[in-house]
């Protein structure tokens, strides 16, 4: 009878063991689909960039550089990259490239001399089915180290009502918090507005970690230097130019020729 009973226990602490460790699995479960959601924790995700979107957006346009225009290009490896990294990108002769150009503004209807920022996408497919890509501003680099201070950026220069214009104490606290926006401030201050997709420096706001055939890693920053010249508006000709001139520049431009660069 003991040893009856002492087995009959063991089955039901068994039978307990495996359903604690169900209920533990899926509780793992339950949680990393609620913080993969953004239903709890306070990581920064998509959803909590776009917070502040309208939920009714127009069909068919990004929620963040709405206005923008698609392109197809290819890509021509110098073969300098290849030893610095195993990618076909490098040693593919002409690789496909997917792209877009576009303003720095959510609003897809907005008129072009009403943002500083001018942006590029790139998507590179190499014949291994490997893509690359990447997002590049036409700015040097970004007010904050971090996607958290970029948020409280937004959040401190929001026009309030009665002035249209940031809430100096909010701006003051957020420069306070990150000093390192302050070399992005002066930058913005003084910086020419450019007057052409083609003409500008676009540089991308990650990083990628290159890989070579021994395994050393090698983390770079792309930039793609444009072979049109640079030419910028002053203040009278970016206060009259028309409502698409930079979108209508490109087309003439791609009327005569092609746009080229040096991705760097």
């Amino acid at each position: 009878m003991k040893t009856a009973s002492l087995v009959a226990y063991l089955k039901t602490k068994r039978v307990l063991f495996i359903m604690v460790g169900i209920f533990l699995i899926a509780s793992a479960l339950v949680l990393a689909f609620a913080w993969s959601a953004d239903l709890i924790g306070q990581r920064i995700t998509t959803r909590t960039f776009l917070k502040d979107t309208p939920k009714t957006y127009p069909a068919g346009y990004r929620r963040a550089h709405g206005k923008g225009i698609c392109f197809e290009g290819t890509f021509r490896a110098s073969g300098k990259g290849v030893p610095f990294s195993i990618a076909r990108v490098f040693a593919q002769k002409n690789v496909p490239v997917i792209g877009r150009f576009s303003l720095g503004s959510p609003d897809p209807y907005a008129p072009d001399n009403s943002t500083r920022t001018v942006s590029m996408a790139l998507m590179l497919t190499a014949d291994d089915g490997e893509q690359w890509r990447m997002k590049l501003n036409n700015e040097p680099y970004f007010a904050t180290r971090d996607p958290e201070g970029f948020l409280e950026q937004v959040d401190a220069y929001k026009p309030v009502s009665n002035t249209g214009a940031p809430d100096p104490a909010l701006v003051a606290a957020f420069l306070k918090k990150h000093p390192e926006a302050q070399k992005y401030v002066k930058w913005d201050a003084t910086a020419p507005w450019t007057r052409s997709f083609a003409g500008a420096q676009y540089n991308v706001i990650n990083s990628f970690v290159l890989i070579d055939a021994k395994g050393k890693q090698q983390a770079i920053r792309w930039s793609m230097r444009p072979h049109a010249e640079f030419t910028s508006w002053n203040v009278s000709q970016r206060k009259q130019a028309s409502h698409d001139f930079l979108f209508e520049d490109l087309k003439k431009r791609l009327e005569r020729g092609r746009y080229t660069g040096t991705l760097c």
